[in-house]
């Protein structure tokens, strides 16, 4: 099984790079849960030398790029903004009331690419659905989405299983 979701992996990352060196937009479907490149694969990808400049979301405002901060993030493509307060998207989707942060919200795929800054541009909320992301600045096209990591912990002080998650986010 495991040979066969590498094998998968590779060919994915194929077709990507293949569509980068011949000058095509380079885009990958955003679902509600899942992305067609997990962020496993992103990672290694984005460590292997031949990851593109410019990956956008099809149908979403949302580009991964390499980030001066760590790896590759989140930002606005090349036509999108947002406004201060304007709703970004989920960070963490709520799916359970166990009352441990581990098993009640899931990472988004577009949280998996938020980088931790002490200056962010937005801020996590907590809502009945799950933590919701919202410009703290206006966000021009093209700008890395940025939030600050202890702020989650922060709303979870009795829960150590939130500092595991937060760490790998």
């Amino acid at each position: 099984m495991k040979k066969i979701i590498l094998i998968l992996s590779i060919v994915f990352i194929s077709g990507f790079v293949n569509a980068q060196t011949t000058n095509y937009e380079m885009k990958f479907r955003y679902h509600n849960r899942d992305t067609l490149l997990s962020r496993i694969t992103i990672h290694f990808w984005s460590e292997s030398g031949q990851f593109p400049a410019y990956l956008k979301w099809e149908n979403a405002p949302f580009s991964i790029r390499p980030s001066n901060i760590s790896g590759v993030g989140l930002f606005t493509d090349s036509t999108s903004s947002f406004t201060s307060g304007q709703n970004v998207g989920w960070a963490f989707t709520k799916f359970s009331n166990t009352g441990s942060f581990m098993y009640d919200y899931i990472e988004s795929n577009i949280g998996m690419y938020i980088n931790d800054s002490q200056t962010p541009n937005v801020s996590v909320i907590s809502t009945p659905q799950g933590l919701m992301m919202k410009a703290a600045t206006n966000i021009a096209p093209n700008t890395e989405i940025i939030a600050r990591y202890q702020d989650i912990i922060n709303m979870f002080p009795n829960d150590e299983s939130v500092k595991l998650l937060i760490q790998y986010w």
